[in-house]
């Protein structure tokens, strides 16, 4: 077992690729110390190409194993292929359009959980790039430095190019392979073995980009695959206790999102709620939850009142 694992998960990134691998390369950790991982998922463009010309450059090219498959398995499954590969103490990630900036980021984030055996994962704040290099923002920053599963459960804050999580060798089920998106589970599980710990430290870039597998697609469809393909799933398979009542919570914080693209909030609201499979606890969590924030305005708004949104939210209230 070596101490760290470098999970590197590329697909169709030529543009970016040498760039992500230059940022790994330059950490400052003992030869021995590591492995980098190369999850390529049969890249059509001249992907691997870079990959294997970088490799030949670089110095400690025995620790790196190279994952190239026979086709296409989908990004959910070669991201987690990749991570079941990992053999060390801990794990780092690094997706082939992000690159880190730090040369001593695995260094300060190891040291971290080596000092702290209460940490579970480790992540820090990262600067968002377009795909020209320009910056567009910064990661979210949580309400303090170390938090629990429960607080991660509201909201997905941490960027996946960020963390170093210690490993567990955990066998996903396999309903985690048909999610959405697999990073925000990972975390959460990683998360019930303790707490996570936030560095201010900008030490990575987040690109965003029309080619990213996330980034291109429109909010509407990347609300409805949170909601659909991720919350309600992990909400039905995973969790409960303050865990569920956070995600419940990350729900409606989306469905309020969803709300806000459609000019008929009540009646196309419980419809997509409806056809989303919600359970009953959950579904009348949501609407108590989102009403009771917006029950001024609603109040308000006369017309509102005779909608099935306005009944259903009233009927919730009274039931929870």
């Amino acid at each position: 077992m070596c101490l760290v694992s470098i999970c590197v998960v590329t697909y169709n990134q030529e543009r970016f690729i040498e760039q992500a691998l230059e940022g790994i390369f330059a950490q400052k950790l003992p030869s021995i110390d590591f492995e980098i991982l190369i999850a390529d998922d049969c890249s059509t463009d001249s992907t691997k190409q870079i990959i294997d010309a970088a490799i030949n450059k670089y110095q400690n090219a025995a620790n790196i194993k190279k994952m190239y498959g026979s086709h296409n398995i989908g990004f959910a499954r070669n991201f987690l292929r990749c991570i079941s590969s990992a053999t060390g103490k801990y794990i780092a990630i690094c997706e082939g359009d992000d690159y880190w900036t730090d040369y001593e980021k695995l260094r300060k984030q190891i040291d971290i959980l080596e000092r702290k055996p209460e940490i579970a994962l480790s992540f820090h704040r990262c600067e968002q790039r377009d795909a020209t290099g320009k910056l567009v923002g910064l990661s979210t920053r949580p309400a303090a430095s170390e938090f629990d599963i429960c607080t991660l459960a509201e909201a997905n804050i941490i960027p996946t190019l960020s963390v170093v999580f210690r490993n567990s060798q955990t066998a996903f089920p396999e309903w985690y392979y048909r999610l959405s998106a697999v990073d925000f589970p990972l975390h959460l599980t990683t998360a019930r073995r303790g707490h996570v710990h936030y560095s201010e430290e900008v030490m990575g870039v987040y690109r965003t980009h029309q080619g990213g597998v996330w980034s291109s697609k429109s909010n509407v469809d990347r609300l409805r695959a949170t909601i659909i393909g991720l919350l309600l799933p992990l909400i039905d398979h995973e969790f409960d206790g303050g865990v569920l009542v956070g995600l419940r919570k990350n729900l409606t914080r989306h469905l309020s999102e969803y709300l806000s693209e459609h000019t008929n909030p009540g009646i196309d609201t419980l419809t997509f709620l409806c056809d989303a499979g919600l359970d009953v606890q959950t579904l009348l969590f949501v609407i108590a939850e989102f009403f009771k924030e917006k029950e001024e305005r609603y109040t308000q708004l006369s017309k509102l009142k005779s909608s099935s949104w306005y009944k259903a939210a009233s009927l919730a209230k009274r039931l929870l």
